[in-house]
């Protein structure tokens, strides 16, 4: 059975909303939908469970947006936890705010699922011409890293070409630059980074070699626990290739 909660945001800045988690349940997907309730100002909106970064989007002008994120199957787990946050940047200059509503779409019974152990790096820190690295501590084996990254000021240049680089323990495990802009106004999620590293993390730094003011960064940790359900080779190769990059289906209106 589909899970959902609904929120209305105003005027909450850049402050994050907390709240019980209503959906302590497994995933394969999470679909949203945000109406504006006045404002007509293109909104970044991310949502966390316990203080991982699961879905991002920004709003379109005003108006309704709705899109769907489809999580890797090893990631159903992570929709589970005590806490949701959001971000959802409205002010009351806008002259209103937006009515999230967010749907856990029920992950397979007969599917057999590796636990997920989240730990949290940054939940929407920013990354400025200033300060261009981000530093967290794991101290944990992990199986993966999940990253996302917004950048939107007139200094990024429509923010296009930005290299981002992921360094565990001082070694570079992971480098890419974006080609698109990823602050897309009304186009739905911005699709987060699954970054496949498998061992101990200790200090871990994202760093943003050319970016300018302000990039909007979040980034966790990962480590899957395995049940007696999950011992069977051939179960564990299907997990294990999982794409590290899911696309989602989006629609506007």
């Amino acid at each position: 059975m589909t899970c959902q909660w609904s929120r209305e945001f105003y005027d909450t800045g850049w402050n994050k909303t907390c709240f019980n988690n209503p959906c302590d349940v497994p995933a394969s997907a999470i679909n949203f939908e945000a109406t504006s309730t006045g404002d007509n100002i293109d909104r970044l909106v991310a949502v966390a469970v316990d203080g991982a970064e699961l879905l991002r989007f920004i709003t379109p002008f005003g108006g309704q947006i709705s899109g769907e994120l489809k999580l890797p199957q090893e990631l159903w787990n992570a929709t589970r936890g005590k806490e949701v946050c959001v971000l959802f940047t409205t002010f009351a200059a806008g002259g209103g705010g937006w009515k999230l509503t967010v749907s856990y779409m029920p992950a397979s019974p007969s599917t057999p699922l590796p636990g997920v152990v989240k730990h949290p790096l940054w939940f929407v820190e920013w990354i400025t011409s200033q300060n261009k690295s981000l530093k967290g501590h794991v101290g944990a084996y992990v199986d993966g890293f999940v990253l996302n990254m917004t950048g939107h000021r007139w200094e990024e240049g429509g923010g296009v070409n930005r290299t981002f680089v992921l360094k565990v323990d001082g070694k570079e495990v992971w480098r890419q630059t974006f080609p698109n802009w990823r602050w897309r106004p009304g186009q739905g999620v911005v699709q987060p980074v699954y970054v496949s590293y498998k061992g101990y993390a200790g200090d871990v730094e994202l760093t943003c070699e050319n970016c300018g003011d302000i990039w909007v960064v979040s980034g966790w940790a990962y480590s899957l626990t395995s049940s007696t359900s999950l011992t069977s080779p051939h179960l564990l190769a299907l997990i294990g290739a999982v794409s590290a990059f899911t696309s989602a289906y989006i629609s506007t209106r």
